[in-house]
């Protein structure tokens, strides 16, 4: 699911990661994470090439408050990179930390993971200089969860990764060269470590 803001308290928990048992319309329904990780909501998912597990994007919300949030407020767990077999089993995380937001993740070729962060630490231009909002840009997670490394370096927004058939990752690059906020943003593409990111269309 793609949402506009990355912010995690912007939105309520509840959800899940539901999966259905077949296309007829009585088929059953059944919950991936079933509660497993308290409340939070899923940001951002991607199905494994043998459609046997998914990784995805999981903000954990305990004690939320239905309070507005801001740019500048408080957010007591950032997001962070998950795994789960489709039938419920070797749930595992794959980022665990507590200052970055890690979302929207894809598959890459290799069974690791790439997703977008803030983990660069660059504020966007339109806020002051008290905000509380980090740009995104793209990173990959070792399979085994052990290794993050960055792949795109952009001053303004790298996010919503997907994999193409020939392994090189897609994402839309938001940047504010000759541009105003509400204008198009480019699809570029990056190999998964790091080379070669260009503009798929000029």
């Amino acid at each position: 699911l793609a949402s506009y803001s990355y912010h995690p308290s912007h939105y309520r928990p509840g959800g899940d990661i539901l999966v259905r048992n077949g296309l007829a319309p009585d088929a059953r329904i059944r919950p991936a994470l079933d509660g497993r990780l308290g409340p939070g909501h899923v940001r951002g998912i991607d199905l494994w090439w043998d459609a046997d597990r998914v990784c995805f994007g999981f903000t954990p919300q305990p004690g939320w408050n239905n309070g507005a949030v801001s740019d500048g407020g408080e957010y007591p767990e950032p997001t962070h990179i998950y795994e789960i077999a489709l039938d419920g089993t070797n749930l595992r995380q794959l980022t665990n930390d507590r200052k970055w937001i890690d979302l929207e993740p894809c598959y890459a070729p290799d069974g690791s993971v790439v997703f977008g962060s803030d983990r660069a630490g660059i504020g966007s231009e339109c806020g002051g200089w008290q905000q509380n909002a980090g740009t995104l840009n793209l990173f990959r997670v070792s399979a085994d969860g052990r290794q993050v490394s960055r792949l795109t370096y952009n001053k303004d927004y790298d996010r919503y990764p997907h994999c193409l058939d020939d392994g090189q990752i897609a994402f839309l690059r938001w940047d504010y060269a000759e541009r105003q906020f509400f204008s198009c943003h480019s699809l570029w593409t990056v190999r998964p470590d790091g080379r070669g990111a260009d503009a798929l269309y000029k």
